[in-house]
């Protein structure tokens, strides 16, 4: 597997991709408009004085070498002042910076990359004429390297032009990895306001024969439940709105109605909304589920697809006392083992079983 996030914030929750929250000011909202259309995205502001509002995501091993995507929009919109600022961060397994992008929203709206927090110097940038406009969404893609203290590699990519190429030291702190992400609004103290929103968000390592690679414009999308599947055996707790599918179907996920069995091996699958018409690839498939122990013994649930007749069942994945995310991905079709086709996504199954 080389896809280690996949992040779209569909489900209205900041927690989706299961994160390490590194201030709770950032919110998940459906304004501005995500970059797909409805749904929700990721909106994080910063207030005088250099106050930060940011996600970070940790990963479980340090790497030397990363390729990412991200959707970005620069934001005025009801801000008095706006400033330049970064809306990511690299940090090594220490939490040092050793990277950081931004925009120069106040000034001449090129987008940046500084070795080191935004507090360092920009590294210049293929000037674009007249920037790049804020209250508008760009493909932001970053490669980043380092194959010693003393060489490295870093590439930034606007709306598929590559306006930054380095190859150099490109290390900020004494590792030659990387093991965190932050997103959201970082800005040097003293500044006014700066706002970002970001959704769309991918990560890849460059191991394995698939998405090991730069990753491209695509968009992150949901499909809710809309019909039973092939296998119905979890009972419904909360509300009950009839159906297993509809316990699960709600755009925002709650536990206000839910499925739930004691049976280990108990199965619930649900066919899906369609991926719009126009989808060209399938980069991979995540199985998200809002889920919680609500027996005095341990519990797992194995998240669940069905592509042929027989279902793929990811991992067990031991459950919380608490309402936690749960995800697993596949980056190839089980029935295939090759790419998805979006006629396979469109005919595919998702669900639980329980272990």
């Amino acid at each position: 597997m080389t896809r280690l996030i996949t992040c779209g914030w569909e489900t209205g929750n900041l927690n989706e991709a299961g994160l390490s929250l590194g201030d709770p000011s950032s919110v998940v909202s459906s304004n501005p408009t995500p970059r797909v259309g409805g749904g929700f995205c990721l909106s994080a502001a910063m207030t005088y004085n250099g106050a930060v509002s940011y996600i970070r995501f940790d990963l479980a091993s340090a790497l030397t070498e990363f390729w990412l995507r991200v959707g970005v929009m620069p934001r005025t919109v009801g801000q008095t002042w706006v400033s330049n600022g970064s809306f990511l961060y690299v940090f090594d397994p220490s939490f040092g910076v050793q990277l950081s992008v931004g925009h120069n929203t106040n000034t001449d709206r090129q987008f940046t990359v500084n070795f080191g927090s935004v507090w360092t110097t920009q590294i210049a940038a293929t000037a674009t004429p007249g920037g790049y406009a804020v209250d508008t969404w760009h493909l932001v893609e970053l490669h980043w390297q380092a194959s010693s203290s003393a060489t490295g590699l870093t590439e930034l990519f606007v709306n598929g032009r590559r306006v930054i190429n380095i190859s150099a030291d490109n290390t900020a702190t004494g590792f030659s990895n990387m093991q965190s992400i932050g997103l959201g609004t970082f800005g040097p103290p003293g500044t006014a306001q700066a706002q970002f929103a970001i959704d769309d968000f991918a990560f890849n390592d460059t191991t394995g024969t698939t998405n090991n690679g730069q990753i491209g414009d695509g968009r992150v999308i949901l499909l809710r439940p809309n019909a039973a599947g092939d296998v119905t055996a979890l009972g419904r707790g909360g509300t009950d709105t009839g159906a297993n599918f509809s316990q699960v179907s709600e755009a925002v996920p709650s536990m206000a109605q839910y499925v739930t069995s004691a049976t280990p091996t108990a199965q619930d699958l649900y066919r899906l909304t369609d991926p719009p018409a126009n989808t060209i690839s399938v980069s991979s498939i995540d199985v998200i589920a809002l889920a919680q122990l609500n027996d005095t013994g341990p519990g797992s649930l194995g998240l669940t697809v069905k592509s042929s007749s027989t279902p793929s069942e990811a991992a067990a994945q031991a459950l919380s006392s608490s309402p936690s995310f749960y995800r697993a991905h596949w980056e190839t079709d089980p029935n295939t083992s090759a790419a998805w086709l979006p006629l396979a996504v469109t005919n595919l199954q998702a669900g639980v079983t329980i272990r």
